[in-house]
């Protein structure tokens, strides 16, 4: 046997194998929940696989030049039809589908998730959560459930209803601090120069007034917007780019309904709808909270910005997540998704898909589900 043909047998062997691990365990991923095991194999199999492929195409690189010329690939083959070109439009189709997160395949996706959440807890007894109520919620048309996660102390955040154009609906629950711009217990720090870098809000009393003195406010009207406690939110409910303007008097009464104490804990939200011509609708979950510093985003991380670097001890931005639902099917469960981070300092109401920085900040939420109650 020659090498040549030696080496195609092993690469094609090493390609079926892999593609085969790769196979089952990504079904096994997409319906059951986390496993390491497979999560392990997964990866390591999958890297194998690019490394038999790769050895592959350079094995057999002449043969395959030939195959995919773009010249011959515009033609009809005598062999083969005019198959390549139907797997290419075919395959590039689903993935432009899938990047624009075309509605049958967010439907696919949602499906899996739930055969994830089944199988997390299938066999085992509910677990007892408490939940707080806020608003008519058995009498609502649509509700949140929000399940704290182990990074949740001082939260602000807003929830709110959207076209899937992108136009603000109506608000559905927002913490008052920042409807109002009332931030009535703040601290400072007793060393200004002092660089932090990791999460305050896991200090000890003793070490966190080490570092900060506490300062209750006077009273007085406060001397700048919040813009960056949720950037995204308030942008959007401003509906203009004066990211530090106070919010009006039209925009505050606006709120007023459905501003309440923040909740440092599990909650359900229900309320109704005030404009029902929309089939389609995004329901938004901004939610953030101060001097949750990292590595990357310390203390001295933007020096030149005041907002940042001000007392307002913004520190990992806020956190955004999504659920696209549809208002005309009642007694149906989303499950919101992670969709990216606010600006840091609330320059501006653009979602930063990268959240590579967060950490903490990304277990403020555990989950968050929306009913449709018809």
């Amino acid at each position: 046997m020659s090498k040549v043909v030696y080496r195609r047998i092993v690469a094609t062997t090493s390609i079926a194998f892999a593609l085969i691990v790769i196979l089952v365990t990504s079904l096994l991923m997409f319906s059951q929940s986390y496993n390491n095991t497979t999560a392990i194999i997964h990866s390591v199999i999958g890297f194998v696989f690019l490394a038999s492929a790769f050895w592959h195409l350079f094995n057999n690189f002449t043969s395959i030049k030939k195959y995919l010329n773009p010249v011959g690939l515009l033609k009809k083959s005598d062999k083969y039809g005019l198959a390549p070109q139907i797997s290419i439009v075919v395959m590039s189709l689903i993935l432009i589908l899938s990047w624009i997160e075309f509605t049958p395949m967010q439907r696919f996706h949602q499906w899996g998730i739930q055969l994830r959440i089944n199988d997390r807890f299938e066999g085992r007894p509910p677990d007892s959560i408490n939940y707080q109520v806020v608003g008519d919620y058995n009498n609502s048309q649509i509700s949140v459930e929000l399940k704290k996660g182990p990074a949740m102390r001082w939260p602000q955040y807003a929830i709110w209803l959207e076209s899937v154009e992108g136009e603000f609906i109506q608000p559905l629950y927002v913490s008052q601090s920042v409807a109002t711009n009332r931030f009535d217990n703040t601290v400072e720090k007793i060393d200004s120069s002092g660089q932090l870098n990791s999460n305050v809000l896991d200090y000890s009393d003793e070490e966190f007034f080490s570092i900060f003195s506490e300062r209750k406010s006077d009273g007085k009207a406060p001397d700048r917007f919040r813009q960056e406690s949720l950037p995204v939110f308030l942008h959007k409910l401003k509906g203009d780019k004066d990211s530090d303007r106070f919010l009006s008097p039209g925009e505050i009464a606006e709120l007023d309904a459905y501003t309440g104490a923040t909740l440092a804990d599990n909650f359900m939200v229900g309320r109704s709808l005030k404009n029902s011509s929309h089939r389609l609708v995004d329901v938004y979950l901004e939610v953030n909270q101060s001097f949750d510093f990292n590595e990357y985003y310390s203390s001295d991380r933007f020096p030149d910005d005041l907002i940042y670097s001000g007392n307002g001890f913004s520190a990992q931005p806020s956190v955004i997540y999504r659920a696209r639902v549809d208002l005309s099917k009642a007694e149906t469960v989303t499950v919101m998704e992670l969709v990216g981070h606010g600006h840091h300092s609330g320059n501006d109401g653009v979602i930063y898909k990268d959240v590579s920085n967060l950490t903490t900040a990304l277990d403020i939420v555990d989950r968050v589900l929306v009913e449709v109650s018809g």
